[in-house]
């Protein structure tokens, strides 16, 4: 187990750049939890992974007590400019699970983001995520890794629900399907308008 605090990450992720291509012990590591901070509190969010990640899912899901975490956030996020020491690994090919707590943005990068205003329930949740993580993960092997992505999220925190894409695809063809329906229905009985279905689809 390997406890690694990087710095230079806001200059060009420099610190887990020079783990990953010069240190001989990123050869032995298995997988990579990182843990960040986007504001001084909230609950902390595992809101990226490494690719194919049904095997990481379905075992977050077992060893996390907490578990707070979507799918979506991760399209969205994928999708901005931003980066954090888990790229670094990511792109390298390392399996993987990345955190943050993300609420009081406006302290990000101010003299208000001390450890004073940082919320002790969101480093207990980190906390918790770190000697949970360890715990599960402890005696897997990244050749276990590798499985198809899963959609996920979580229940108020209480448990992740997850589940394949040929389920989510069927899920969303009965959503279609409802929908539809249910617009033939009220024009048939003329209690909405064509303009209606429109503006409900913005």
């Amino acid at each position: 187990m390997i406890f690694l605090f990087t710095d230079g990450e806001e200059v060009g992720l420099l610190g887990a750049r020079a783990f990953v291509e010069e240190h001989p012990w990123a050869r032995d590591v298995g997988f990579v939890f990182n843990f960040e901070a986007r504001g001084t509190s909230g609950p902390s969010i595992m809101f990226e992974t490494s690719d194919n990640n049904g095997w990481l899912i379905r075992n977050f899901a077992q060893a996390a007590s907490h578990p707070v975490a979507n799918s979506l956030s991760y399209e969205i996020y994928k999708r901005l400019p931003n980066n954090t020491d888990f790229t670094i690994f990511h792109r390298a090919g390392y399996a993987g699970l990345n955190f943050a707590f993300i609420n009081r943005l406006a302290y990000y990068h101010t003299k208000l983001d001390s450890v004073e205003n940082a919320d002790r329930g969101s480093l207990q949740h980190q906390g918790d995520y770190v000697l949970e993580m360890v715990r599960h993960f402890g005696n897997a092997t990244s050749e276990d890794s590798k499985a198809s992505n899963l959609v996920y999220f979580d229940l108020l925190g209480w448990v992740l629900i997850r589940y394949g894409q040929s389920l989510a695809n069927s899920l969303l063809v009965l959503a279609c399907i409802l929908v539809a329906s249910n617009w033939g229905l009220g024009l048939r009985q003329k209690r909405i308008r064509v303009g209606d279905c429109l503006l409900g689809l913005i």
